[in-house]
């Protein structure tokens, strides 16, 4: 939250970049702002393929650019959690607050905190520094939105229609086969889905609601893998087909069920892992064998384990039928 009210805003202000000076751009150019809708969850990566304007201008050296990767970052917030988290998703070295940020690990963000870019995976060198500045609804409505809310909108716009474009020359073919995902017919028992929202080399946004989605009957317990849903882990993982061998064959078995909590029915999803590779529940590593329970908007992420670190490469929103 912020000092006047729940986060309306998000931007990242260029305070220093190799040979370029930022006062001399328009606001517009030199910073990265994201709006927050109202009871929506955020979620926002950043990198070159994101915002290629933004970082072609404050990096307009070749080799420093490469060191920003395609998805350096993704920023989210959480409508239970409303504090914004950077989760690092580059090999290369990232600074929060003059703090390394490892592989893969959540950091949360504060107004006036700042985020270093740096030259290589070992190097603690910016070459790019972003402050952060969060505003309120409130204070949106009485200052304006900041000018780099159309701009960052408007690249991601371009980005998305371009992905589009080369995936229709492609004629959305892997190898021989063409994918073909799942269209989803509610059963009078489905309390609720799974809802991808972030797949590694993938717009999930641009696919048909009904192919990147888990239906869920109560008290059904379902096994949730690649024998099970072949053709929708396919559809997502279609840009990056070698995360599909981190998908086990029954990778979860997921339960949608109703407890008592006081005087009210709270919805939940029972998750057991079943697979070697890990998931996280709400951001809880489960290993092989573990549960946990998870409550309309938690995210279950799957995982691969590798020398680097976790690399997050599917998210799932659970999402209740009656809020869709």
């Amino acid at each position: 939250r912020t000092d006047t009210g729940p986060m309306y805003s998000a931007h990242g202000t260029c305070v220093r970049a190799s040979n370029v000076d930022p006062s001399t751009l328009p606001s517009s150019r030199h910073a990265i702002a994201f709006a927050v809708e109202p009871e929506r969850r955020l979620v926002a990566e950043v990198g070159r393929v994101h915002q290629p304007e933004f970082f072609n201008a404050m990096v307009p050296e070749p080799g420093l650019l490469m060191c920003v990767s395609r998805s350096h970052l993704v920023l989210m917030l959480e409508l239970l959690a409303p504090v914004l988290t950077l989760r690092k998703l580059s090999s290369n070295a990232l600074i929060v607050d003059e703090r390394c940020v490892g592989g893969n690990q959540v950091v949360p963000l504060h107004d006036g905190m700042t985020i270093g870019f740096c030259n290589g995976k070992e190097s603690t060198a910016c070459f790019l520094m972003l402050r952060v500045t969060l505003k309120s609804r409130a204070a949106v409505a009485k200052q304006g939105a900041h000018p780099a809310v159309a701009s960052t909108r408007q690249q991601q716009n371009q980005q998305n229609q371009q992905n589009q474009q080369n995936q229709g020359n492609q004629g959305n073919f892997v190898g021989t086969a063409a994918v073909v995902a799942p269209a989803v017919c509610f059963d009078s028992g489905c309390g609720a889905v799974l809802e991808c929202v972030r797949a590694l080399g993938q717009d999930v946004a641009r696919l048909p609601w009904e192919t990147r989605t888990i239906q869920l009957v109560f008290d059904e317990t379902l096994d949730v893998g690649r024998v099970h849903q072949p053709a929708l882990f396919e559809c997502l993982l279609s840009a990056e087909r070698e995360w599909l061998n981190c998908v086990s064959r029954t990778h979860l078995h997921v339960t949608l069920s109703r407890a008592r909590c006081g005087s009210k029915d709270v919805v939940g999803l029972n998750v057991i892992n079943n697979s070697a590779n890990c998931v996280t529940v709400g951001g809880l590593k489960l290993q092989k064998g573990a549960s946990s329970r998870m409550h309309e908007r938690g995210v279950l992420a799957f995982l691969s384990t590798g020398e680097k670190g976790d690399t997050v490469f599917l998210e799932f929103l659970l999402q209740l039928r009656q809020n869709l």
